[in-house]
């Protein structure tokens, strides 16, 4: 949830990920971050159900 709350702060669109080298691997971005948790959210209401 760090990384959400850093998105707001910084009002930017994607935090990029890098590996030990500083190379990119990836970029985190708010709409892929808002399905993981929306998913995990539905997952979690299936099972409470």
């Amino acid at each position: 949830m760090d990384i959400l709350k850093v998105i707001n702060e910084k009002k930017v669109g994607y935090i990029p990920v890098v590996d030990d080298d500083k190379t990119l691997v990836g970029l985190i971005t708010r709409s892929s971050l808002i399905s993981v948790l929306s998913g995990q959210f539905l997952d979690e209401e299936e099972v409470g159900a």
